[in-house]
Protein backbone atom coordinates (compact mmCIF):
# COMPACT_ATOMS: atom_id res chain seq x y z
CA UNK A 1 0.00 0.00 0.00
CA UNK A 2 1.28 3.44 -0.89
CA UNK A 3 1.95 5.94 1.89
CA UNK A 4 0.52 9.10 0.33
CA UNK A 5 1.58 11.31 3.26
CA UNK A 6 5.30 10.44 3.02
CA UNK A 7 5.43 9.67 -0.70
CA UNK A 8 3.43 12.61 -2.06
CA UNK A 9 2.13 15.08 0.55
CA UNK A 10 5.38 15.75 2.43
CA UNK A 11 7.39 16.08 -0.81
CA UNK A 12 4.81 18.65 -2.03
CA UNK A 13 5.18 20.61 1.21
CA UNK A 14 9.00 20.38 1.00
CA UNK A 15 8.95 21.55 -2.63
CA UNK A 16 6.85 24.60 -1.75
CA UNK A 17 9.11 25.25 1.26
CA UNK A 18 12.22 25.03 -0.94
CA UNK A 19 10.84 27.37 -3.58
CA UNK A 20 9.81 29.84 -0.89
CA UNK A 21 13.28 29.75 0.69
CA UNK A 22 15.00 30.30 -2.66
CA UNK A 23 12.79 33.22 -3.63
CA UNK A 24 12.75 34.96 -0.25
CA UNK A 25 16.52 34.42 0.05
CA UNK A 26 16.90 36.29 -3.21
CA UNK A 27 15.03 39.24 -1.70
CA UNK A 28 11.90 38.68 -3.79
CA UNK A 29 8.36 39.01 -2.54
CA UNK A 30 7.27 35.41 -3.01
CA UNK A 31 3.70 34.94 -4.12
CA UNK A 32 3.70 31.16 -4.41
CA UNK A 33 4.90 28.51 -6.80
CA UNK A 34 2.62 27.02 -9.42
CA UNK A 35 1.37 23.45 -9.31
CA UNK A 36 3.42 22.81 -12.42
CA UNK A 37 6.60 24.14 -10.74
CA UNK A 38 5.99 21.97 -7.69
CA UNK A 39 5.45 18.89 -9.88
CA UNK A 40 8.61 19.62 -11.87
CA UNK A 41 10.62 20.10 -8.69
CA UNK A 42 9.39 16.69 -7.50
CA UNK A 43 10.02 14.97 -10.84
CA UNK A 44 6.32 14.16 -11.17
CA UNK A 45 3.47 15.21 -13.42
CA UNK A 46 0.72 17.64 -12.46
CA UNK A 47 -1.76 14.77 -12.75
CA UNK A 48 0.22 12.71 -10.23
CA UNK A 49 0.26 15.39 -7.54
CA UNK A 50 -3.04 17.15 -8.32
CA UNK A 51 -5.28 15.06 -6.05
CA UNK A 52 -2.87 15.41 -3.13
CA UNK A 53 -2.59 19.18 -3.71
CA UNK A 54 -6.38 19.29 -3.40
CA UNK A 55 -6.24 17.24 -0.18
CA UNK A 56 -3.53 19.46 1.30
CA UNK A 57 -5.62 22.51 0.50
CA UNK A 58 -8.76 20.98 2.04
CA UNK A 59 -6.81 20.02 5.18
CA UNK A 60 -5.44 23.59 5.39
CA UNK A 61 -1.76 22.69 4.94
CA UNK A 62 -1.45 24.89 1.84
CA UNK A 63 -3.32 27.69 0.12
CA UNK A 64 -3.87 27.47 -3.62
CA UNK A 65 -5.03 30.62 -5.34
CA UNK A 66 -5.09 32.14 -8.75
CA UNK A 67 -2.56 34.78 -9.73
CA UNK A 68 -4.45 37.06 -12.14
CA UNK A 69 -1.23 38.57 -13.47
CA UNK A 70 -0.35 35.40 -15.38
CA UNK A 71 -2.06 33.70 -18.27
CA UNK A 72 -2.28 30.31 -19.85
CA UNK A 73 -3.17 26.94 -18.36
CA UNK A 74 -4.53 27.10 -14.78
CA UNK A 75 -1.70 24.87 -13.52
CA UNK A 76 0.79 27.53 -14.61
CA UNK A 77 -0.70 30.30 -12.54
CA UNK A 78 -2.12 28.74 -9.40
CA UNK A 79 0.07 29.93 -6.55
CA UNK A 80 0.71 27.50 -3.69
CA UNK A 81 1.74 28.83 -0.31
CA UNK A 82 2.33 27.08 3.00
CA UNK A 83 -0.17 27.68 5.76
CA UNK A 84 0.63 27.33 9.48
CA UNK A 85 -0.50 23.67 9.52
CA UNK A 86 1.88 22.91 6.63
CA UNK A 87 4.74 24.68 8.40
CA UNK A 88 4.02 22.62 11.52
CA UNK A 89 4.12 19.40 9.49
CA UNK A 90 7.54 20.42 8.15
CA UNK A 91 8.81 21.24 11.62
CA UNK A 92 9.13 24.97 10.92
CA UNK A 93 6.61 25.80 13.64
CA UNK A 94 6.09 23.66 16.71
CA UNK A 95 2.65 22.12 16.87
CA UNK A 96 2.55 21.77 20.63
CA UNK A 97 4.88 22.06 23.65
CA UNK A 98 6.06 18.42 23.44
CA UNK A 99 6.91 18.78 19.75
CA UNK A 100 8.72 22.04 20.51
CA UNK A 101 10.69 20.19 23.20
CA UNK A 102 11.55 17.42 20.73
CA UNK A 103 12.75 19.96 18.16
CA UNK A 104 14.89 21.78 20.74
CA UNK A 105 16.35 18.50 22.02
CA UNK A 106 17.11 17.33 18.47
CA UNK A 107 18.88 20.63 17.72
CA UNK A 108 20.93 20.33 20.92
CA UNK A 109 21.91 16.76 20.03
CA UNK A 110 22.90 17.86 16.51
CA UNK A 111 25.03 20.68 17.97
CA UNK A 112 26.67 18.21 20.34
CA UNK A 113 27.36 15.85 17.45
CA UNK A 114 29.14 18.64 15.58
CA UNK A 115 31.45 19.13 18.56
CA UNK A 116 32.10 15.44 19.21
CA UNK A 117 35.71 14.40 18.66
CA UNK A 118 34.98 10.71 18.34
CA UNK A 119 33.36 9.50 15.08
CA UNK A 120 31.33 6.84 16.89
CA UNK A 121 29.96 9.39 19.37
CA UNK A 122 29.18 11.82 16.52
CA UNK A 123 27.30 9.13 14.62
CA UNK A 124 25.40 8.07 17.75
CA UNK A 125 24.35 11.65 18.57
CA UNK A 126 23.22 12.33 15.00
CA UNK A 127 21.14 9.12 14.96
CA UNK A 128 19.62 10.00 18.32
CA UNK A 129 18.79 13.53 17.11
CA UNK A 130 16.97 12.07 14.11
CA UNK A 131 15.00 9.65 16.32
CA UNK A 132 13.99 12.47 18.65
CA UNK A 133 12.96 14.72 15.74
CA UNK A 134 10.93 11.94 14.13
CA UNK A 135 9.21 11.00 17.40
CA UNK A 136 8.30 14.59 18.17
CA UNK A 137 7.02 15.39 14.70
CA UNK A 138 5.18 12.19 13.93
CA UNK A 139 3.61 11.00 17.15
CA UNK A 140 1.82 14.01 18.53
CA UNK A 141 2.05 15.47 22.01
CA UNK A 142 1.13 12.50 24.20
CA UNK A 143 2.88 9.77 22.26
CA UNK A 144 5.88 12.02 21.65
CA UNK A 145 6.35 12.31 25.41
CA UNK A 146 6.22 8.54 25.82
CA UNK A 147 8.57 7.99 22.87
CA UNK A 148 11.05 10.63 24.06
CA UNK A 149 11.07 9.06 27.53
CA UNK A 150 11.79 5.65 26.01
CA UNK A 151 14.57 7.08 23.83
CA UNK A 152 16.16 8.91 26.77
CA UNK A 153 15.85 5.81 28.99
CA UNK A 154 17.55 3.79 26.27
CA UNK A 155 20.45 6.23 26.11
CA UNK A 156 20.80 7.12 29.76
CA UNK A 157 19.55 3.91 31.36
Amino acid sequence: MRDTWNDIAMPILRAVQGMEAEESGAGKNWWGGSIKQVAERMGKSVNEIGPQVDSLECSEHISVRENPSTSGHPHNHMGIQLLPKGRKALGEWPADPMTALAIALARALEAASNEAVDDEERSHLKALAEKVRTAGAALGPTLAGVALSAIVDGVVG
